[in-house]
């Protein structure tokens, strides 16, 4: 028997993506539970509650389609979007253990952390700071130091962002 060799690196994803598992169950697993493995790395439930199917008959490997859910990341819900069901690290949770993953659901609106607090301006970097204060007293221009900082502009619209203005 030939020894097998494996090149590159390892893949890290461990299951199946979501349209070869939901091929597979009643209604095509609308209304199921779903985690990803690279999720059990929170200590919080992660999971989405599939809400809509259409999968790609046309690709061979089953990893292409659309597909919805309601979205429940690190216990806090998120409202209902498009996931990606092409990647191999989908798991369905089986009926027993979803009461499990709802009890662990923190009610609406709550989330998982308070948002981090940021300033609205944060600091050049030094070689750049140098350069411009070089740059400033050849031609004599007169500035303060406190000018010296980049506006930090954050998206507080998204429901993944936690972080707000100070």
């Amino acid at each position: 028997m030939s020894k097998i060799e494996y090149v590159g690196r390892a893949g890290r994803f461990l299951g199946k993506s979501l349209p070869q598992i939901c091929l597979k169950l009643k209604n095509f697993g609308i209304g199921r539970m779903f985690t990803r493995e690279t999720y059990k790395r929170y200590p919080e439930v992660t999971y989405y509650v599939l809400t809509d199917f259409e999968a790609d008959m046309s690709d061979e490997y089953l990893r292409r389609g659309v597909f919805k859910a309601d979205v429940v990341f690190r216990g806090g819900h998120y409202g209902n979007m498009e996931i990606p069901g092409f990647k191999e690290d989908f798991q369905l949770i089986a009926k027993e253990e979803e009461k499990f993953f709802l009890e662990r659901t923190l009610s609406l609106g709550q989330k998982w952390r308070e948002p981090t607090k940021v300033s609205k301006f944060v600091d050049l970097p030094p070689l750049l700071k140098e350069m411009l204060v070089q740059e400033a007293k050849e031609k004599n221009i007169q500035f303060d130091e406190n000018e010296l900082k980049l506006p930090l502009n954050i998206r507080t619209n998204s429901p993944f962002s936690h972080a707000t203005y100070e």
